[in-house]
């Protein structure tokens, strides 16, 4: 029994003698605020309220800057200015995603969108160039396979192109080349 109590006593006193680290009450409930603000907005988007998400993504990037999903909130406020058809409005908050955030992971994304973007505003060489060079830079993503594929479409589109067709070439060795590594 003493044995016993003097273990028990012995795992008391290293138990207490290495306290985990004080986390301030506060952090946690800005977190959860930022979180339910978040969560809200990507419920707007996904109901097609597009521009009470648009409000509530600039909120939490203007509360919230520092929390890691500031990079996903941009990227949706692109991607509903997209869906509200304000191509130009969307581009240049692609552009701030990948300005802005430049370790997201969202970057090759955001290109992507902003050769949509292009394509749906008919200016088909900015498309094109946008996608071939997703091709060049991030050929180990999926986002080049799907560049890649709207190349072909735009060239299929518009047969009588030459420079269209000779920039699919360019995408077609370029995508297969990086495929082969």
């Amino acid at each position: 029994m003493k044995k016993f109590s003097s273990l028990f006593i012995l795992l008391l006193i290293i138990g207490c003698s290495n306290p985990k680290p004080y986390i301030p009450p506060y952090e946690y409930s800005e977190n959860q605020l930022a979180k339910l603000l978040y969560d809200r907005a990507i419920t707007y988007r996904e109901q097609g309220n597009y521009e009470l998400a648009i409000i509530e993504f600039r909120h939490f990037i203007d509360y919230y800057p520092k929390i890691y999903y500031a990079d996903e909130a941009q990227l949706n406020i692109a991607k509903c200015y997209q869906a509200l058809g304000q191509f130009n409005e969307a581009i240049n908050n692609y552009q701030i995603l990948s300005k802005k955030y430049k370790q997201s992971d969202h970057k090759v994304e955001a290109v992507y969108h902003i050769g949509e973007c292009y394509q749906a505003s008919d200016k088909v060489k900015q498309s094109a160039e946008t996608y071939l060079s997703i091709i060049k830079k991030h050929s180990e993503t999926n986002w080049a396979k799907a560049a890649k594929e709207q190349i072909q479409e735009l060239t299929n589109k518009f047969p009588q192109s030459k420079w269209l067709r000779k920039l699919n070439r360019t995408a077609d060795k370029m995508y297969r080349k990086s495929q082969k590594k």
